[in-house]
């Protein structure tokens, strides 16, 4: 199952590496966010709902 952190780090790595910089980094900074709430373990998007 595909897992949210790893989808937005591996979305990121591709835009960057597309040069589209500033979509990265909101990619990130969101990512970021994230991790602030859910914590470092990586979840599936089954998790994520609209009270999420």
């Amino acid at each position: 199952m595909l897992k949210v952190v790893t989808f937005m780090k591996q979305v990121a790595r591709e835009l960057q590496m597309e040069g589209n910089f500033g979509t990265a980094h909101v990619y990130r900074s969101s990512l970021n966010a994230i991790i602030a709430y859910c914590g470092k373990e990586d979840f599936t998007f089954h998790k994520v709902s609209p009270e999420w």
